[in-house]
């Protein structure tokens, strides 16, 4: 449940989501901040459906169902990124 998703959309690769203990997190520990249906990709939560995800995956060249998805997540939450943080921050300090 890292910040990771955040960052990697940026590159609009495909991903798959593999919390086993979702509803353990969801619901004792603490929750989410937005609703994790929403990630930009598949979500399994045990070893077969994560297996199963990868094969399809490697056979099917991504995870054609989730491309919806992926464009909304990046839309909410990548719209900004330009690509170019690393140059500005290197042209502000020089």
């Amino acid at each position: 449940y890292s910040s990771v998703m955040f960052d990697y959309a940026i590159l609009n690769r495909p991903m798959l989501f593999y919390p086993y203990d979702l509803a353990h997190y969801q619901g004792d520990i603490r929750g989410f901040y937005f609703d994790y249906n929403k990630v930009p990709g598949p979500i399994v939560t045990n070893e077969q459906d994560f297996l199963a995800k990868l094969d399809q995956f490697l056979t099917n060249d991504g995870y054609p169902n989730e491309t919806a998805k992926m464009m909304a997540f990046r839309t909410q939450f990548t719209e900004w990124e330009q690509g170019t943080a690393s140059q500005r921050v290197v042209k502000l300090i020089t």
